[in-house]
């Protein structure tokens, strides 16, 4: 995954390479970079493919799969736009940086252009997700407790803190969902990937626990908060009994039966 931070704030202490903030023209400027980067690389795969001795059919179709990709990178795309990516997973030493999820951070200033801003993310496509930062105020906001925290946030109408938006875009991107696992010696979050049952989700925790699964006993996030724990949840009738296929969702509490 790639975070692409562009720059929106002026500062004479720190010196542009052009010499003018430009936010568009930086972003456009990084991207090119990333498919050239792509470019070379495939390139050169392509060439290794063509000199190497291998079943002409498997070297006819890797060398069609790369022409036709570098002809899409030369019309400078990305290579997650490609119509056939999907292939281009099978080839595990084939690792292209503009195949990676991007989202983008707007690092701002309290003096930014707001107009500028807006008229950039209206260049950026429907998927790709931006995060307006404000460094300065993030670092008075990381000094504080969490309730003053929760305070300040309020006071600047902030949603969330970078750190918290950065990560769940991250999870978001990647596909990814957060369970939890909860004892007496201590509350755990476990990532996993969205799709995944309650049989997949207890391997993360070990595998003996998925090849010994009985049952999960679940509870959502919010029902185990505001029912105090695993007791509060059984007795409002919130604490559930659910198989292997069952499919895991976002902050469920969950203690694994299992026997091995």
């Amino acid at each position: 995954m790639i975070a692409h931070v562009v720059r929106f704030f002026e500062d004479k202490d720190i010196i542009h390479v052009k010499g003018s903030i430009n936010p568009s023209d930086d972003f456009n400027d990084i991207n090119l970079e990333l498919i050239l980067s792509d470019l070379n690389q495939v390139t050169k795969y392509l060439d290794r493919i063509n000199k190497k001795k291998m079943e002409q059919k498997e070297k006819n179709r890797l060398s069609e799969l790369l022409s036709s990709l570098i002809m899409h990178l030369e019309e400078e795309k990305f290579v997650s736009n490609y119509e056939k990516i999907e292939e281009l997973y099978k080839i595990p030493d084939l690792k292209l940086l503009t195949s990676k999820p991007m989202f983008i951070i707007a690092n701002i200033d309290d003096g930014y252009d707001k107009e500028i801003l807006n008229a950039f993310k209206n260049t950026l496509s429907e998927n790709q997700k931006c995060i307006v930062i404000d460094t300065k105020i993030e670092q008075e906001i990381s000094q504080l407790s969490p309730e003053e925290q929760f305070e300040f946030l309020k006071e600047l109408e902030i949603s969330d803190t970078a750190l918290n938006q950065i990560i769940q875009t991250g999870y978001q991107l990647l596909g990814l969902k957060t369970f939890f696992t909860s004892g007496e010696k201590e509350t755990r979050a476990w990532s996993a990937k969205k799709e995944f049952n309650a049989g997949q989700c207890s391997g993360i925790i070990h595998t003996d626990i998925e090849r010994g699964f009985i049952r999960a006993e679940t509870v959502s996030y919010n029902d185990y908060i505001s029912h105090n724990g695993e007791q509060g949840s059984k007795d409002n009738g919130v604490w559930r009994q659910e198989g292997k296929d069952y499919i895991v969702n976002e902050g469920d509490v969950i203690y694994f039966r299992f026997n091995v």
